[in-house]
């Protein structure tokens, strides 16, 4: 029998409950860890498995499936974020109004993390060595 049985999906058993057990908490080392993996390298397994393209469009289906099932969808949320920080700047609760505005501006891509740069035609920057003599001023 073999070792790694894979499903229609092509993933193996313990990557499909991987994508199972990320869907709780979109954590994957934990999910990692109640998926079976174990070991010190659990960190670098999460992170492995989220970059396999079996495993991104399990979970894009998965995540897909839930949404449709809930009803939720990004524009309710950003609503409700809207609503919830409007009513907390009225009543004057200001650190709640600014984390309910923060979580509309990381949805829109106003904060990064990451900064990239660019060249001016959009490409990656390009750097010229130059090269200098010292003069001994003796």
């Amino acid at each position: 029998m073999p070792r790694h049985t894979r499903t229609d999906s092509g993933l193996t058993d313990k990557q499909q409950r991987f994508v199972a057990e990320f869907l709780f908490d979109l954590n994957a080392t934990a999910a990692a860890k109640r998926a079976g993996y174990s070991g010190s390298t659990v960190n670098n397994t999460a992170y492995e498995l989220l970059k396999r393209p079996a495993v991104q469009a399990a979970l894009a289906k998965a995540m897909a499936a839930r949404s449709q099932a809930t009803g939720i969808k990004s524009e309710t949320v950003l609503t409700a974020l809207e609503r919830i920080a409007l009513a907390a700047e009225k009543e004057r609760k200001y650190d709640q109004a600014l984390k309910g505005w923060e979580l509309v501006g990381k949805h829109l891509g106003m904060f990064r993390d990451k900064v990239e740069h660019t060249g001016p035609d959009g490409g990656p920057l390009q750097f010229q060595r130059i090269e200098r003599t010292v003069v001994d001023p003796k």
